[in-house]
């Protein structure tokens, strides 16, 4: 028998007997549309395999720690608000062996201990999976100390993760703002449809699913579930996925409240590639998907003129503005003023709008908003006092606050806050990501940006956290990966200024000049009177070791100092 080293999940519904005891037909449902809609999806798109399915348990099969703590604290955050059912989670990393259909050994023994010691709603894993976790991840765990388990011959010490108000991580318009403006648009996904008893299809078909709700929710103007019942949904999105062979082919259906088609889409693979597919294949549907709505809710928008706006369309508005880089920005600043004339307790167009005006500050760009400036103190005050308390968006107005104060230590605190609380938010790893970068410490901003962007493919800011992680290239010595980073953000983004500074730097640190002057002076075409001094200032840079080759480079490459 061959033994394996892997991370192993083991679940478990909380009170499945009495829950049977007292409605079995509807525990019934609940858990079907539980693995149907939200467990098995989460697993495969972390890249797990179901290895055991005990009715009213799992245990689960990853080859990394990162996925499989990755895919409980998900599945427990979404599973908070669930009326019936509850879970106990428990990770751990050792070795199995698997044998007539069952999975054995002492991975899956502590594992199920964990799992019985866990809290309803938590994840407890042990000391060796919590050494292998990212420094995205860990913070979210507190240490329990060491504990004795069950028929294990050694103690071990153990870390566990509460849950957390996941909605309140989630910044759509409206939702933690006190506003009774109609939300954003809706998405219906529908659970992939496949051929009966073909395991692989299943598992390909839901990864796809849940890679679709991951890359249109990041959005922050469409607010995406995987569901079985598409009434109330602004759109649905109907998918099959079928083999011939070793030949695959999804097909996809966009359509409009009332049923009626907006986009058809044929996709074809093979499943000896399956795994590539499968990434290439969510890009281009979520694209396709966010396009087509994106072009209709413009549509909607454009036929109202700005008195007929609500405040909540204001912010949709500005959102499209910010997508299509290149146009004014201060045109989504507008809209964001116009916003909050509209609601004072929006709070959402406040977070908006602090944000951008950051943004723009960052960039180099403060003349083009100075007009505006005075009132910036009073927005983010507005905006703190409508925040909801410890969510993500409060969290993120204290990490504006430090850097417009222009000292990142501050910073480290509430960006440890929020990366426990919501280790999935795209714009709080974003955000992270960039405080590190300023604190000079670019292996945990990497970590930071590339969780950001696999959660955050479509969201705004996207290609700026893309740039803030060629910056932390640059920081770590990685100066061909950096350019080669920030060249898509070029070809996104010609607009961002970040990109040529970072083009800049990696440039002249391989002491390639030429390019490097190229660079600056696109960069001063855009910001005629940025330095150096001006960079480090308005973002509140530490020098170190990490930041200087980031500086160094600028100065070689002929920005003033």
């Amino acid at each position: 028998m061959k033994r394996r080293l892997v991370a192993i999940l083991a679940a478990d519904v909380v009170g499945y007997s009495k829950l049977m005891g007292g409605d079995e037909l509807g525990t019934l449902a609940a858990l079907r549309n539980l693995r149907n809609e939200l467990f098995g999806p989460t697993v495969a798109g972390n890249h797990g395999k179901i290895v055991k399915d005990m009715g009213d348990g799992w245990l689960v099969e990853f080859s990394s720690v990162n996925d499989a703590v990755n895919c409980a604290m998900r599945v427990q955050d979404q599973l908070e608000s669930h009326d019936i059912i509850k879970l106990r989670v428990g990770v751990h990393i050792g070795d199995v062996v698997h044998e007539d259909n069952d999975v054995f050994g002492d991975g899956v023994n502590i594992a199920a201990r964990l799992q019985e010691l866990s809290q309803p709603g938590a994840v407890t894993i042990s000391d060796a999976a919590h050494s292998s976790l990212d420094g995205t991840l860990s913070p979210s765990f507190d240490d329990l100390g060491v504990s004795e388990l069950k028929n294990i011959s050694k103690p071990i010490r153990l870390w566990s993760r509460t849950g957390v108000s996941a909605g309140a991580s989630r910044n759509v318009f409206g939702r933690d703002g006190l506003t009774g403006d109609a939300g954003p648009p809706s998405l219906a996904v529908l659970p992939i449809s496949t051929a009966s008893g073909n395991e692989e299809l299943r598992l390909l078909a839901d990864a796809l699913c849940d890679d679709f709700v991951t890359y249109l929710n990041a959005s922050h103007w469409l607010a995406a579930v995987i569901s079985e019942d598409p009434r109330n949904r602004s759109y649905t999105l109907r998918s099959s996925l079928r083999a011939r062979g070793s030949q695959l082919r999804l097909d996809v259906q966009l359509a409009g409240q009332e049923g009626a088609p907006i986009w058809k889409g044929k996709f074809d693979g093979n499943l000896e590639g399956s795994f590539e597919w499968q990434d290439a294949t969510a890009e281009s549907v979520t694209s396709d998907v966010m396009g087509q709505i994106l072009a209709a809710e413009e549509q909607r928008l454009a036929g109202k003129t700005s008195e007929q706006l609500s405040a909540t369309e204001c912010c949709l508005s500005a959102s499209f503005l910010q997508v299509k880089y290149g146009v004014d920005r201060r045109q989504a600043v507008d809209k964001l003023v116009l916003a909050i004339t509209k609601d004072p307790n929006h709070f959402y167009a406040y977070n908006m709008l602090v944000g951008e005006i950051r943004t723009l500050i960052a960039q180099g760009h403060q003349k083009e908003i100075e007009d505006l400036l005075p009132a910036f103190p009073d927005w983010v005050r507005r905006a703190k006092e409508l925040a909801v308390p410890g969510s993500a968006s409060e969290l993120l107005l204290n990490w504006s606050e430090a850097q417009h104060l222009g000292n990142m230590e501050n910073a480290r605190a509430p960006v440890t806050a929020a990366l426990r609380k919501y280790p999935f938010d795209a714009s709080v790893l974003g955000l992270a990501g960039f405080v590190y970068v300023f604190l000079g410490e670019p292996e945990v901003a990497s970590e930071c940006f590339l969780k950001a962007e696999r959660y955050g493919r479509y969201i705004q800011t996207a290609p700026v956290h893309r740039a803030g992680h060629a910056i932390a290239l640059v920081e770590q010595g990685r100066y061909e990966a950096a350019i080669e980073k920030v060249s898509s953000v070029i070809r996104e983004a010609p607009g961002l200024t970040v990109s040529y500074r970072v083009e800049a730097a990696s440039w002249a640190n391989l002491e390639n000049l030429e390019m490097a002057s190229v660079a600056i002076n696109k960069l001063l075409e855009l910001v005629p009177e940025e330095t150096v001094s001006f960079i480090k200032d308005r973002n509140g840079f530490v020098e170190n070791e990490a930041t200087m080759r980031y500086f160094d480079g600028l100065r070689r490459a002929g920005l003033p100092a």
